[in-house]
């Protein structure tokens, strides 16, 4: 069974991803060191310099691992039994395996929402920032990981996608 994806289905999100990933990457490797340069070379720190970079990578691992999704590498999975089945049944080992991974983000979705719901009131020690802009990241990267699994099951659905080629 060959793989067959759907081109460029959602360019705007793809290219917003690298956008968000490399200038969060880029936020904390320049604050990081202007921490260390502050602390070692003039002897002070800024109050804010361990918070953002903490919260930027809460961001950056909650949008990386929904962008492996879009690349097909989402969960490590028994691929050897998957692809020694017949080309109809791993359709439907696939097809079930993103339906898993669909309620596993509903339920993370939903969950943080209520606990954002509960702690909304909730700001960082040093910066006063509510605390609901960093747990943001959980429901809307959940969001982003229906829409990619969605996606994949219609790819499935169409006839492609075997077990062997999702690593291709």
């Amino acid at each position: 069974m060959r793989m067959i994806r759907s081109p460029n289905v959602l360019p705007f999100l793809h290219a917003l991803e690298k956008y968000v990933l490399v200038s969060l990457i880029i936020a904390i490797t320049i604050i990081v060191f202007l921490g260390v340069i502050t602390r070692y070379v003039f002897g002070f720190s800024f109050y804010w310099i361990e918070e953002i970079p903490r919260y930027c990578l809460v961001w950056v691992t909650f949008f990386g691992a929904v962008s492996l999704m879009k690349k097909g590498i989402d969960h490590p999975r028994v691929l050897k039994l998957i692809s020694s089945l017949p080309d109809p049944l791993q359709k439907y080992l696939l097809i079930g395996e993103n339906i898993v991974m669909m309620l596993i983000m509903a339920v993370m979705c939903i969950g943080s929402l209520v606990i954002i719901r509960i702690h909304h009131t909730q700001v960082s020690p040093a910066m006063e920032m509510p605390m609901y802009i960093v747990y943001s990241i959980i429901p809307l990267s959940a969001l982003i990981g229906l829409l990619r699994l969605g996606v994949n099951i219609c790819d499935i659905a169409k006839g492609g996608m075997a077990a062997e080629s999702r690593f291709d």
